[in-house]
């Protein structure tokens, strides 16, 4: 398993919750222990090295983001506010 990897649990609307696993148990890095309970969801993410198990950076942009659910948007383009619009009323 990579070092720094957590699956976290899920709300709605909310993708990584207060509940944590972590992937590799590391010296500076701790989680409080929870229980699994009944009818709850989790993103399980699984990564992998051949090397070390550490991770690098590279030159890569991300290209998945979250969006903040207590933040207003102020967006200009009538085509970007249609699109958060049908976000908002579909998710």
């Amino acid at each position: 398993p990579l070092q720094g990897t957590l699956s976290h649990q899920m709300k709605q609307f909310v993708i990584d919750g207060n509940k944590v696993i972590l992937q590799r148990e590391e010296v500076d890095q701790k989680v409080d222990e929870c229980e699994f309970e009944e009818n709850e969801v989790y993103s399980v993410d699984i990564c992998f090295s051949t090397g070390e198990g550490k991770p690098r950076e590279t030159g890569a942009r991300t290209t998945v983001f979250k969006r903040a659910l207590e933040t207003s948007y102020m967006l200009k383009m009538k085509a970007s506010r249609y699109v958060i619009n049908e976000v908002n009323k579909r998710f």
